[in-house]
C-alpha cells in the first residue's frame, strides 16, 4: 500500500516507503491537495477534522492518505487504468473543505511564536494514531 502524508511544513517528516508532501501556507492548501489526491484514486485513513479544532484555533492540519494497486482491487486481477474514486473519502474531504470555507483560518504568519510552536506538538500528537494504525513507527520530528 502506498501512503501520502500531507502536512504544513511546521514539521518534517520521515515516513519509511512513503512519501510526505509539505503544504507552504495554511491549512486549507493541505485539505485542497488531499482532494487532489482523492480523486486521483487516493483514500483518507483518518477524519480531515481530526481532534475537533476549529480553523481559528488550529493553523497545523495533516491528511494520511493511501492507495491501493488498482490492479490488485479488480476483481479479475486484471490491468485497470486507475483506481476508482473512494466516495466516502470525497465526502469527508468536501465536508471539511465546506467547513474551512466557511471560517475563519488561522494561517501560521497570523500567530505568535509561542502558539506555533503548541500547535505544531498538538498536530504531532494527534497524527500518531492514524500513523500506527498504517503500520508506520513514530516517524514524525516536528522542526520545533
Amino acid at each position: 500500500m502506498d501512503l501520502q502524508v500531507l502536512r504544513d511544513s511546521h514539521t518534517r517528516a520521515v515516513v519509511p516507503d512513503s512519501s510526505c508532501f509539505l503544504c507552504d501556507g495554511s491549512a486549507l492548501l493541505v485539505l485542497l491537495a488531499a482532494r487532489d489526491l482523492i480523486h486521483a484514486g487516493w483514500r483518507l485513513l483518518h477524519h480531515p477534522l481530526y481532534g475537533n479544532y476549529r480553523p481559528h484555533q488550529q493553523p497545523y492540519r495533516s491528511v494520511l492518505l493511501a492507495r491501493r494497486d488498482a490492479a490488485a482491487d479488480s476483481p479479475r486481477g486484471g490491468d485497470v487504468q486507475r483506481t476508482p474514486t473512494d466516495s466516502e473519502s470525497l465526502h469527508l474531504i468536501e465536508a471539511a473543505l465546506g467547513f474551512f470555507s466557511n471560517s475563519r483560518i488561522l494561517t501560521p504568519d497570523m500567530a505568535a511564536t509561542s502558539l506555533l510552536k503548541d500547535c505544531a506538538a498538538l498536530d504531532f500528537a494527534l497524527m500518531r494514531l492514524p500513523l500506527q494504525q498504517a503500520g508506520l513507527p513514530d516517524c514524525l520530528v516536528p522542526t520545533a
